[in-house]
C-alpha cells in the first residue's frame, strides 16, 4: 500500500536499483520500568492483554495499514523472549528485532539503530493501543507536508498539557489537490507539549515563550494523553539521530524522543535558534569531487545519485520545509467527547492561558447500556479490534502503568473473539460476565463470579472466588473464597484462600498468605 517500488540510477557506467518504501515502522519495546512489578521476568512487549502479547496488538494495527517494513527495538534483557515470540509468527509477518541496552531512552535507542532506518519512519511505543487507523495519520502527514505528526488521545487520564494552533486545512488540502474527510479540529499545529507531572512540580506555572506567542497569537491549551505514536520525515531523523561527534550539543544530549528530540523540532517552528539546528548545511563544493581521487569521486557520485533517487520518491525535503518545519498533532476523539476542538482555553499575547479537560472517555464505556454495546459489537464483529474499541467510545489506550494496564485489559476483553476458551473447565454453577475472558485450560470451581476481568491460561480458580476488575495472568492460582477487586495477579502468582484484596498487585511467583486483607498493596 505504501511501497513506492524502485528507481534506477547510473553510477560508474552501471545501472543500480534502489528499493524504497515510503514508510517504515519502529516499535519501541523497552523493559517496562513503569510497569514494575508486572514486568519482572516478562518483557513489556510480551505482557498479556486479553490473552495476547502486547506486541500482537501493535503489529496488528501496523499491518492493517499495509506497511510491511517493521523493526522492533527491544530491551536487551528481554530480546531473546521477544525473538522467540516473533519466530512463532508466519514468515510474512515476522518483524526484524534489534536489541539495545535497557537503560537507553527512546532517542538513544533510535540512534543505535539509525543504520536500519531507510525512509520516513513511524515510531510507536508497544504499549499504545490506538483506535484510529494508522492510514489516517499518514494521510494527514502527506496532505500537510509535515515534518512530523504525533498522535494524542482525548482522555480523562491525560499526561500532557498540549498547545495547539489552528491550521488552514482548506487551503492546504486544495493546494495539494486532495479532498480530506477528517474533521477540521482533529489535526492542528503542535506548538508546545508539557508533561503534567512537570507542571505539578513547578511553582511558576506554565512557561510560555514570547516568540511562540508572536508566531502563534491564538493557542489552545488542552490536556491530552500522549499516544506515543509519531510519524517523522527522514531528514528530521537524520538531524535528531546524528552521532554525538557531529551533532549540536542539544541534539547530542537528547535522551527521550518525545521530551527532548521532538521538543527541539516543535520549538523550531517559532525559535530561530532551534530552527538553525534543522537548516540545510551549506555546501562547500567538496562533494563534487576534484578528479584527483577516483575512489572519492565515485563515492561522491554515488551519494549524489542516491540523493537524486530519494528526491524522486519524496524522501528529500523542499528547502523551505527545512527552514520552516511543520509539526502536527492528531487528536483522536470518540463518542461523548464532542468536537476535538470544542473545549480548551485560548492563550494570546494579550491574555492569560488556561486548560480544560476533554470529556471522559476511558471511564465512559461503563455508561453504555449492555444492549447498545451488544448491538455495536454484533454489527462490527468482523472489524479490527481497534475499530471495535472506537465503537465503544475509546479514543485510544496506553498500558503505561499498572492501573492503565488493567484498563486496557478490560477494554480489550469486551471486543476479543472467543472470550471463553474451548478448553477452559468452568463449573456450571459459576458465572463469567460478558465483559470477561477466560484462557485455555483454566479451571474454575463452583459458585465463582467473574466480572470485568481477564483470566489467563492454565489458571486455577477455587470455589466461591469473586473477581471484579481483575487481571489474572497465566498459571496463577486463586484459592477458595478469595475476593479480589481491581487487583492484578502476575504469572505463577498465588492468592491464598479467604483473602480479600483490593487495588493490589501480586508479582510473579509470589504467594499471598491465606486470609490476608489488604488495600493498595504490592506483593513482590
Amino acid at each position: 500500500m505504501y511501497s513506492l517500488g524502485s528507481t534506477t540510477s547510473t553510477r560508474g557506467g552501471q545501472q543500480h536499483s534502489l528499493e524504497l518504501a515510503e514508510f517504515q515502522v519502529v516499535i519501541l519495546a523497552g523493559p517496562g520500568a513503569s510497569l514494575q512489578p508486572l514486568t519482572t521476568g516478562t518483557p513489556k512487549a510480551l505482557l498479556p492483554l486479553a490473552g495476547k502479547p502486547m506486541l500482537h496488538y501493535a503489529l496488528q494495527w501496523v499491518e492493517a495499514s499495509g506497511i510491511k517494513d517493521i523493526l522492533v527495538v527491544a530491551a536487551q534483557s528481554g530480546a531473546d523472549l521477544v525473538n522467540a515470540y516473533v519466530r512463532t509468527l508466519d514468515a510474512a509477518r515476522r518483524p526484524e528485532v534489534a536489541a539495545v541496552d535497557d537503560k537507553l531512552g527512546s532517542a538513544e535507542a533510535l540512534r543505535r539503530v539509525r543504520d536500519k532506518l531507510r525512509s520516513h519512519v513511524v515510531v510507536m511505543s508497544v504499549d499504545s493501543v490506538p483506535t484510529d487507523p494508522l492510514a489516517v495519520l499518514l494521510d494527514q502527514f502527506r496532505i500537510h507536508d509535515a515534518a512530523a505528526i504525533g498522535l494524542y488521545f482525548a482522555s480523562d487520564a491525560p499526561d500532557h498539557l498540549v498547545g495547539l494552533a489552528p491550521l488552514d486545512t482548506a487551503t492546504t488540502a486544495a493546494s495539494a489537490g486532495i479532498t480530506t474527510t477528517t474533521a477540521k479540529s482533529a489535526v492542528q499545529r503542535l506548538v508546545q507539549s508539557t508533561p503534567l507531572a512537570a507542571l505539578a512540580k513547578s511553582s511558576a506555572g506554565l512557561p510560555v515563550r514570547m516568540d511562540l506567542m508572536r508566531a502563534f497569537p491564538s493557542v489552545r491549551m488542552q490536556k491530552l494523553l500522549d499516544g506515543h505514536v509519531y510519524v517523522l520525515r527522514r531528514w528530521v531523523l537524520d538531524v535528531l539521530l546524528q552521532d554525538a561527534t557531529a551533532a549540536d550539543d542539544k541534539v547530542a544530549a537528547a535522551v527521550s524522543l518525545q521530551r527532548d528530540a521532538l521538543a527541539l523540532l516543535t520549538k523550531a517552528q517559532y525559535a530561530v535558534s532551534a530552527r538553525a539546528l534543522f537548516a540545510e548545511p551549506e555546501s562547500d563544493g567538496s562533494s563534487k569531487g576534484d578528479g584527483l581521487d577516483v575512489a572519492a569521486d565515485d563515492a561522491a557520485a554515488s551519494t549524489l545519485a542516491e540523493d537524486h533517487d530519494m528526491a524522486l520518491v519524496g524522501l528529500a525535503p523542499p528547502k523551505t520545509r527545512r527552514q520552516t518545519p511543520l509539526v502536527l498533532a492528531y487528536v483522536s476523539s470518540r463518542a461523548g467527547s464532542g468536537d476535538a476542538g470544542a473545549d480548551g482555553a485560548v492563550a494570546s499575547a494579550g491574555g492569560a492561558t488556561g486548560a480544560s479537560t476533554p470529556a471522559a472517555l476511558l471511564g465512559s464505556t461503563d455508561a453504555l447500556s449492555g444492549a447498545v454495546a451488544s448491538l455495536s459489537l454484533h454489527h462490527h464483529a468482523g472489524a479490527p479490534l481497534y475499530q471495535q474499541l472506537a465503537q465503544l467510545g475509546y479514543s485510544g489506550l496506553r498500558a503505561q502503568s499498572a492501573a492503565s494496564y488493567a484498563e486496557v485489559n478490560r477494554g480489550l476483553a469486551r471486543v476479543v473473539p472467543d472470550r471463553i476458551a474451548s478448553t477452559a473447565n468452568i463449573s456450571a454453577r459459576s458465572q463469567v460476565g460478558p465483559d470477561s475472558t477466560v484462557g485455555d485450560s483454566t479451571t474454575m470451581g463452583d459458585r465463582c463470579s467473574v466480572k470485568k476481568s481477564v483470566v489467563g491460561a492454565h489458571c486455577t480458580i477455587g470455589r466461591g472466588v469473586k473477581l471484579v476488575n481483575c487481571v489474572i495472568m497465566d498459571h496463577a492460582v486463586v484459592e477458595d473464597n478469595a475476593k479480589l477487586e481491581g487487583t492484578i495477579v502476575c504469572a505463577h502468582g498465588k492468592v491464598g484462600e479467604k483473602c480479600d484484596l483490593r487495588d493490589s498487585v501480586v508479582a510473579a511467583r509470589v504467594a499471598v498468605p491465606r486470609e490476608t486483607v489488604a488495600r493498595n498493596e504490592r506483593y513482590v
